[in-house]
């Protein structure tokens, strides 16, 4: 009978909770707003007192700025060379302007892709001509099917690997940084009487 009791007390106060708040739209407001901000509280933590820090600015040298055309395929290919990239402390930028390397991943099947690369391998070479210690490398279903056309049209690429080598991307980079020249790689395997440096035109 007690809890029965309590229980009662306890609906009968909730009733008259409802009731003030619907015959005072102001308190009821009040109530809402409080409410809506707990909630916000709960989905995204609590307000910051102070304004977070900025992140460290990527280290010089090492700014890649990064695109892709073409499918989902080529999304994927950029994500596994970001974290190759990241995994040797590069950092990538949001502007081309502001970057190390330029690293575009191609596609040969969506219609005008191409195109896009050509009119961006254009923009890039102003910018070399600016700033010559910027690489820049063409990398996927292009790089593979053109690279002849690649090497003749943008001499200012350092880098074209093709489907089968884009993961080499960052020894590949690291090297040309190191002695210069261009790699173009497009076989997994070079054949057995081709020198190691048959891929570098130096």
């Amino acid at each position: 009978e007690r809890r029965d009791a309590g229980e009662y007390r306890r609906r009968h106060a909730r009733f008259r909770h409802v009731v003030a708040l619907r015959l005072d739209p102001a308190r009821h407001l009040h109530v809402q707003e409080q409410i809506a901000a707990a909630v916000a509280v709960h989905q995204t933590g609590p307000a910051a007192t102070h304004d977070a820090p900025a992140p460290p600015a990527p280290p010089a040298g090492r700014r890649v700025w990064m695109t892709s055309f073409g499918c989902q395929m080529n999304l994927l290919d950029m994500a596994l060379v970001a974290g190759d990239l990241a995994r040797r402390g590069y950092a990538r930028v949001e502007r081309m302007d502001d970057a190390d390397v330029l690293l575009v991943q191609t596609c040969s099947v969506r219609e005008h892709a191409e195109d896009k690369v050509w009119s961006l391998l254009g923009r890039a070479r102003m910018l070399k001509e600016q700033r010559p210690g910027i690489l820049i490398g063409v990398l996927g279903c292009m790089a593979q099917r053109a690279k002849d056309e690649l090497v003749r049209r943008a001499p200012h690429v350092d880098l074209v690997l093709g489907t089968a080598t884009f993961r080499h991307a960052v020894d590949d980079l690291e090297d040309v940084a190191l002695r210069g020249g261009r790699v173009v790689r497009t076989e997994r395997t070079p054949a057995p009487e081709r020198l190691p440096d048959a891929d570098r035109d130096v």
